[in-house]
């Protein structure tokens, strides 16, 4: 909204939106130290559901990039929030404003940092004020199609729920029943791949797909990193 009161749309490239989500699915991780994890002194792996963090234009639905971090109690931390804007702002340049929850976003280490790069931050009230979240459920969707999955509440899916407390707890091998890390970060990167090249149609903003409006517009909205 302009200071006379007019209204505009905003542009590729000027809000981008930042958040986490759970994967839907049991994943297990090689090479992770973990001493006292059951899983780990058992079979060498460490399994959790672990955390995605997923970086959209907030104009285009484009997806300029991603993190995924895997810690212990399946967490996430501040710096894994910027190191996941490091990288987008590295590759495609500094957005107007990123919009983010409270929680973990409001850390002042998030804070400090985009105030350092000259980044405005909008707090969102609300999920829907977030096009992440309606990215995020056709992400899952597509994710679905993986095996391992233990659903997004609590006992939605009880026997692989109950496979997945087994191996978490050293008395069942997660080699055999989910994905690997590998097979994880591949399937992402090829359902964004298929998210930012769809056609994305909208009564009230048109027709467009994500990866070619934000390359048409977003450049002239960043700032070099």
């Amino acid at each position: 909204i302009y200071e006379d009161g007019n209204e505009r749309y905003v542009e590729p490239g000027e809000w981008f939106t930042l958040d986490d989500g759970s994967i839907n699915l049991g994943c297990w991780v090689p090479d992770l130290q973990r001493p006292g994890d059951k899983c780990w002194e058992r079979y060498g792996v460490v399994v959790g559901r672990f955390q995605f963090l997923l970086c959209v234009d907030h104009r285009s639905y484009f997806i300029p990039g991603f993190g995924f971090t895997c810690r212990p109690r399946d967490s996430y931390r501040a710096e894994d929030l910027t190191a996941t804007m490091h990288n987008v702002f590295a590759e495609h340049g500094l957005p107007k404003a990123m919009v983010l929850e409270h929680g973990v976003s409001a850390a002042n280490l998030v804070t400090r940092t985009l105030r350092a790069a000259g980044v405005d931050i909008i707090r969102a009230s609300s999920p829907h004020q977030k096009v992440v979240e309606m990215v995020f459920d056709k992400l899952w969707t597509r994710l679905s199609l993986l095996g391992g999955q233990v659903g997004r509440t609590r006992g939605e899916e009880e026997e692989i729920a109950k496979l997945y407390q087994a191996c978490r707890t050293g008395t069942r091998d997660p080699r055999t029943v989910f994905c690997s890390l590998r097979d994880v970060l591949d399937a992402l990167k090829l359902h964004i791949g298929e998210w930012n090249a769809h056609r994305v149609n909208s009564d009230r903003y048109g027709s467009w797909i994500p990866a070619e409006m934000f390359a048409a517009h977003g450049p002239s909205q960043l700032r070099p990193f």
